[in-house]
C-alpha cells in the first residue's frame, strides 16, 4: 500500500487539496460509495503527517469494513476507484483555473443544443476574454483557434451559402501551428547540443519561410521564438542573442511566469556555451539575465528556489567579479532553497566566494567544516582546499589532500569527463611538491606536460606554479 499510486498522488496534497479533494470524493454526484469516503477519511489523518509507512492494508480494511473479514481485491479495488476520483479532481481543477476553456466547452454545448441566442451571448462574451486575455502564447492563439472554429461551424448551421469567421478560423489555426513549430525547433536545438540528439521537424522550412516574406510583428510568440531559434542556431550569435535580449525584456510581459522561465534558461543556457567556448563577454550577459529574473521573481517556483539555480548565479555573480552583490544574493535567497540543501547549499557558495576574494583563511573554515551532500559540491570543496593549502604552505595538510581526493574521485563511477579533470590536478600538484624550484629542466618538463595533457582541472592556476 506504502508504494501505491494512491498513495504517491495523495503525498504531493497540500492542505486546501485536502479539503477540496474531501468535498469532491464526499458529492454524490461524483461518488456514490460510502466506503470510498471511509478511506480517504482515514488516509487523510496518516499522510499529510508524514505516516506513511504506518499504513497497513489490514488494518485500513479493518477500519473501513469493520463487520467483514479482510479481502484482499476489495480493498485493491476501494483504493483503484479513490485513485480515479482523485485524478478526476485533478482534472476539474485543471479545467477550474481556465477560464478561457470553460467558456469555449459552453459554446460547443449551447451551439449543440440550438440555443442560439444564448449562444451568440457566450460568443460575445468569450470575444471580450479573448481581447483582454494578458498572453500571447501558443495557449492563447490555440484558443482563438478553437473560439473562432466555433464561430464557423455556428455560422454553418443558419446557413449554406453565408458563413462567417473561416478566414480569422485558418488565422487563427496558422499563428497557432507557427508558434508551436517555433517551440518545437527551439527545444529540438537545445537538446541537440545537451543530448546530440537530432530531430526531424516536418514544414519547419516552411514556417521560416513564412515569417521571411510577412510581417508578424502583431505576434510576440512568433518574433520571440523565431530569434531564439536564430540565437540557438549559432549563426551571428552576438547579433541574435543581443536581439533577443531586446525582445524578452519587451515581450515577456506576454506570456505566463512558467514560459517566461523557459525562454530566459534557453537564453542562460546559449550564454554558458558560450563562455564556454571562450567567449567572455557572455558571461556577462548570462549575469545580466539572472538579475532580471531575479527581479521578476521567476526562478521562485512554489516559495523554493532550486539550488541549481542559485549555484549558477552565485557563479555568475562570482565570475563577473559582483562579489558584494554575490554575497547579499547568497544570503537572500538562502532561505528559498529546500530545507534538506539548505545548510551545505549556502555554505558550499559562501565558501567559494571567500575562496575567489583569497580570503583564504575563511574559505578554509567553511570547506573544513561542511559535510557537502553533493558529490560535485564535495570534490570542488576539495579542488579549493587543495588550491588554499599550496597557496598557504601547509604542506603537510595538502600531502593528507591529496591522497584523500585522490581516493573519492577513483569511488565516483558517475561524474564523467571530471573524473579525469581531477585526477591530472592531483597528479600534477603532486610532482610540483617533488619538484625542487631550482630544477629548471624538471620544471620545464613539467610544464609542457601540463599544457599538453587533455582535461585538466585548474590548468592555468598550476602552469602559474611551474614559472
Amino acid at each position: 500500500m506504502v508504494n501505491s499510486q494512491l498513495i504517491e498522488l495523495l503525498q504531493t496534497f497540500e492542505r486546501k487539496e485536502w479539503i477540496e479533494a474531501t468535498k469532491f470524493v464526499q458529492s454524490p454526484f461524483h461518488n456514490s460509495r460510502s466506503d470510498v469516503v471511509k478511506l480517504l477519511e482515514y488516509l487523510k489523518k496518516v499522510v499529510p503527517r508524514g505516516q506513511v509507512h504506518k499504513l497497513d492494508k489490514a488494518r485500513v480494511f479493518e477500519a473501513i469494513y469493520p463487520l467483514q473479514t479482510y479481502d484482499e481485491k476489495t480493498i485493491r479495488y476501494t483504493m483503484s476507484f479513490l485513485f480515479r476520483l482523485l485524478q478526476e479532481y485533478l482534472a476539474y481543477n485543471e479545467f477550474k483555473e481556465e477560464e478561457l476553456l470553460q467558456q469555449l466547452s459552453l459554446l460547443k454545448a449551447l451551439r449543440k443544443r440550438g440555443l442560439d441566442r444564448t449562444f451568440e451571448g457566450a460568443s460575445h462574451k468569450t470575444a471580450e476574454s479573448l481581447a483582454s486575455h494578458p498572453y500571447r502564447n501558443q495557449d492563447y492563439y490555440y484558443h482563438a483557434f478553437s473560439y473562432h472554429e466555433e464561430q464557423y461551424i455556428f455560422s454553418t448551421t443558419k446557413s449554406r451559402s453565408i458563413t462567417t469567421g473561416f478566414q480569422h478560423w485558418s488565422d487563427q489555426s496558422t499563428l497557432f501551428f507557427m508558434v508551436q513549430k517555433l517551440q518545437q525547433a527551439c527545444i529540438a536545438l537545445s537538446h541537440q547540443t545537451v543530448l546530440k540528439n537530432t530531430y526531424q521537424l516536418p514544414l519547419f522550412d516552411a514556417v521560416l519561410k513564412e515569417i521571411a516574406e510577412r510581417d508578424y510583428h502583431h505576434c510576440p510568440a512568433i518574433l520571440v521564438y523565431h530569434q531564439l531559434y536564430q540565437t540557438l542556431s549559432g549563426k551571428e550569435d552576438d547579433l541574435h542573442f543581443l536581439k533577443l535580449k531586446t525582445l524578452i525584456v519587451n515581450f515577456t510581459p506576454y506570456f505566463p511566469k512558467h514560459e517566461v522561465k523557459s525562454i530566459y534558461l534557453f537564453a542562460l543556457n546559449f550564454c554558458i556555451q558560450q563562455w564556454n567556448a571562450g567567449k567572455s563577454i557572455f558571461l556577462q550577459h548570462a549575469f545580466t539575465l539572472y538579475k532580471e529574473g531575479l527581479t521578476a521573481g521567476i526562478f521562485i517556483e512554489n516559495g523554493h528556489l532550486s539550488r541549481f539555480t542559485y549555484n549558477n548565479i552565485a557563479l555568475a555573480g562570482m565570475g563577473s567579479k559582483a562579489f558584494e552583490w554575490t554575497e547579499n544574493f547568497l544570503k537572500t535567497y538562502e532561505p528559498f532553497i529546500e530545507e534538506k540543501y539548505r545548510y551545505s547549499t549556502f555554505n558550499f557558495n559562501l565558501a567559494t566566494l571567500y575562496y575567489r576574494k583569497q580570503d583564504y583563511h575563511k574559505a578554509m573554515h567553511l570547506l573544513q567544516q561542511t559535510d557537502f551532500q553533493d558529490v560535485l559540491h564535495s570534490l570542488e570543496a576539495r579542488k579549493m582546499l587543495l588550491i588554499i593549502y599550496y597557496e598557504l604552505g601547509e604542506n603537510n595538510a595538502l600531502e593528507s589532500l591529496l591522497e584523500s581526493f585522490k581516493n573519492l574521485v577513483y569511488r565516483q563511477k558517475k561524474i564523467g569527463y571530471h573524473r579525469e579533470n581531477y585526477l591530472n590536478l592531483i597528479r600534477f600538484t603532486h610532482k610540483r611538491l617533488r619538484l625542487n624550484a631550482s630544477d629548471k629542466q624538471g620544471m620545464a618538463k613539467l610544464r609542457t606536460a601540463v599544457k599538453t595533457t587533455p582535461n585538466v582541472a585548474e590548468r592555468e592556476w598550476l602552469l602559474q606554479k611551474m614559472e
